[in-house]
């Protein structure tokens, strides 16, 4: 049997325990707070997150990528800076301004490589066309539109042999390359017109 009790009695019980319930929460919020930041602090400290200093921007390795920040937008590269050198010096006068809500056209035999442009340069461009360049001398397998270097245009080739390059023609950009190296190259391009090489 329930032992009757009075409603001042039955409030204060209640209090009582809506009272505890909240010091268990606090103190179980406050140990959580406290964990994270030791665990935020062990990764640190134990490299987990790496960075580096170039040219006045800071990379930060976050997973697979290194991210950097300019003004209020974020970036995300494969590759930092250091490693995206190739040793040439990439003839590049264009900057992300030439970009800037205009179409982008683009022909590329490297999905990824395509996909790290994409990725940075996405916010700012009107928007992405796949294309043709009618000085290229290859049959448009596709019914892409033919484009000249009037246009902004990025080609992004493979290649078996010879060295990586990254050249400006006019408004196009030539990315060639071994196949594996696309990506590094792509980012190099980036690093150029972000003007952060």
């Amino acid at each position: 049997m329930r032992k009757i009790i009075s409603k001042p009695e039955g409030k204060r019980k209640k209090r009582a325990k809506q009272v505890i319930l909240g010091v268990i929460l606090a103190v179980v919020i406050t140990l959580s707070t406290i964990g994270y930041s030791f665990d935020v602090s062990e990764r640190k400290s134990s490299g987990d997150s790496e960075s580096i200093i170039y040219n006045e921007f800071e990379f930060i390795k976050e997973e697979s990528f290194w991210t950097t920040f300019m003004g209020n937008q974020r970036f995300y590269f494969s590759y930092n800076p250091n490693e995206a050198k190739t040793g040439d010096d990439a003839e590049i006068t264009k900057t992300l301004t030439d970009y800037s809500s205009k179409p982008l056209y683009i022909s590329s035999e490297s999905p990824e490589a395509e996909y790290e442009i994409y990725r940075n340069l996405d916010r700012f461009i009107l928007r992405r066309q796949y294309a043709c360049l009618n000085s290229s001398g290859k049959k448009c397998d596709k019914n892409y539109p033919v484009k000249t270097c009037d246009d902004d245009f990025i080609i992004i080739e493979k290649r078996n042999s010879g060295n990586n390059e990254i050249r400006q023609e006019q408004n196009c950009i030539f990315i060639s390359g071994k196949e594996e190296e696309l990506v590094k190259l792509a980012d190099r391009f980036l690093f150029e017109i972000l003007e952060i090489q």
